[in-house]
Parts: C-alpha cells; sequence; structure tokens
C-alpha cells in the first residue's frame, strides 16, 4: 500500500500528441519540453520531459517516413 501511495506522487503526466492538435513533430517535442510531461506521439513513441525520444526507430507519421535517433531528440522526416 505505501508503494502505490508513493508512485501516486512520481506518476508524470502524459498527454497524447492528437489530444493537443499537435500537427508536427517538432511541436510536441517543444511541448513535451515547455510543460514537463510526456508527449506520445504514438503507441510506444514519445517524449520525455527533456525533448528527448524513448527509443530509436523508424517510423510512418501523417504519410511521411520520421527516422528518431538516441540522444538529443534528433529526427529526420522526408
Amino acid at each position: 500500500m505505501v508503494i502505490s501511495a508513493l508512485s501516486l506522487l512520481f506518476v508524470l503526466p502524459v498527454v497524447f500528441a492528437d489530444e493537443l492538435g499537435v500537427d508536427s513533430i517538432i511541436e510536441a517535442q517543444l511541448k513535451a519540453m515547455a510543460d514537463s510531461e510526456r508527449v506520445v506521439i504514438q503507441e510506444g513513441l514519445w517524449f520525455n520531459i527533456r525533448g528527448n525520444i524513448n527509443q530509436a526507430q523508424t517510423v510512418n507519421y501523417k504519410g511521411f517516413k520520421c527516422v528518431f535517433q538516441l540522444g538529443f531528440g534528433r529526427f529526420t522526416c522526408g
């Protein structure tokens, strides 16, 4: 019971990019940093409060092929 109570104190807010009306990945990244909350781009892929992506991968996002690299939150879409 104590562990579950403590875990509630450290839960970071999670926001989905679609809920924000975010049109681009860079907006989602900036939103995550500005509001200190995790912004989910799609299932299994999000930006943390520092603007870094949670895992490196290539995804299709709104018709573009985007490559996310670990590190400083860098990505390319084309």
